[in-house]
């Protein structure tokens, strides 16, 4: 018992340091993903951004404790003082794989119900808050190209009515083929708000000139309208799935089958969550070394795995897209795979090793 306490407080300690790192590293990659639209006063949106991550952060940081535990237990020769004690393996790996079964879950909580919830959150803010944020990304006399395919200049800004002054505007089309090629707009105000969930620029006494190939264009207007997509837009939009919790989600599902990300996005959420005891497993099995194996061995195993596992999940993701599996089977596939793996060096350890 005293065995079993020794390897799972090792563990914890470890699992908690990897924990804080992961989370500071997922932290960094928050803040640059949401750039300007997150400052100090939403400080609670940060910390509700880092809740669905925890889907990745708990399998990797089970994978890396145990095996940097083990690792060290082996390199110090701890191991071999535990097996000649008479303790085996499954004895001290019981209370790992019991720490998984605890982390998968605590994923599958956070996967159905906490983690599209916090998302909703933001989504809703981000929303309301939408028009504010995308005006603190303009700068006075300062030509920004923020926006999808726009390059806009604004003379003067006044923050505290939040209009703007002297606006000149600069499109170019993404389809060329039709003809449109280059827009210029100018207008002496201009105000941004929030119109039906969509971001849109009001431009007050104004004018348009358009170029295609077969004339130039110019159109004088008291109002004009049109909606603003801030160019990295993709990288902060939510997608509807993703904030539905799993009730919600097989409703949707049940109103368009055919929706087959959908399906995906249901059963990864469970999927994934299994992830946790697949890779307490591999730990267990890769992580106690000979004493003279080289060092940070169990390392470079975690990290193959991860890599590995992430390679096999986009492979499924691209097949399901394509039409080309089942939704269920592309989600359980990258599991699948490592429990066959897994399955395959157990018994070649067992028997193959021993024969030989």
């Amino acid at each position: 018992m005293q065995i079993r306490l020794y390897v799972l407080k090792n563990v914890v300690k470890t699992f908690l340091g990897a924990l804080v790192v992961l989370y500071a590293v997922m932290g960094i990659v928050q803040g640059v993903k949401f750039g300007g639209f997150i400052g100090l006063k939403d400080i609670d949106l940060f910390i509700l951004a880092l809740v669905p991550m925890t889907a990745f952060v708990l399998p990797m940081a089970l994978l890396f404790s145990i095996l940097i535990v083990l690792e060290r237990l082996s390199s110090e020769s701890e191991m071999i003082a535990i097996q000649a004690c008479g303790v085996r393996k499954p004895h001290w790996a019981s209370v790992l794989i019991g720490l998984s079964v605890l982390c998968a879950l605590l994923q599958i909580q956070i996967a159905t119900e906490w983690g599209p919830r916090s998302l909703r959150t933001i989504q809703e803010r981000l929303k309301a808050t939408a028009p504010s944020k995308v005006f603190a990304l303009l700068q006075e006399r300062d030509f920004n190209d923020s926006f999808k395919n726009l390059v806009v200049y604004v003379e003067t800004i006044d923050r505290r009515r939040e209009t703007l002054h002297g606006v000149y505007i600069e499109t170019k089309r993404d389809n060329e083929a039709k003809g449109d090629k280059q827009a210029v707009i100018t207008a002496e105000a201009g105000k941004i708000s929030l119109v039906n969930g969509a971001i849109v620029m009001l431009l007050k006494n104004g004018s348009v000139f358009q170029q295609t190939d077969k004339a130039l264009r110019h159109l004088s207007f008291g109002e004009y309208r049109f909606k603003l997509e801030v160019a990295s837009g993709k990288d902060h939009s939510i997608r509807k799935q993703q904030a539905a919790t799993q009730p919600e989600l097989r409703r949707m599902i049940a109103g368009s089958p055919d929706y087959t990300t959908w399906v995906k996005e249901y059963y990864d959420r469970y999927s994934f969550s299994l992830l946790n005891i697949i890779v307490a497993m591999m730990a267990v099995t890769f992580g106690v070394q000979r004493p003279r194996t080289p060092k940070y061995t169990g390392f470079v195993t975690g990290i193959a795995s991860v890599i590995g596992y992430y390679l096999v999940e986009v492979f499924s993701d691209k097949m399901v897209r394509g039409e080309l599996l089942d939704p269920f089977l592309g989600s359980w596939l990258p599991d699948f795979t490592f429990a066959i793996i897994l399955i395959t060096v157990w018994l070649m350890r067992r028997y193959v090793v021993k024969e030989a």
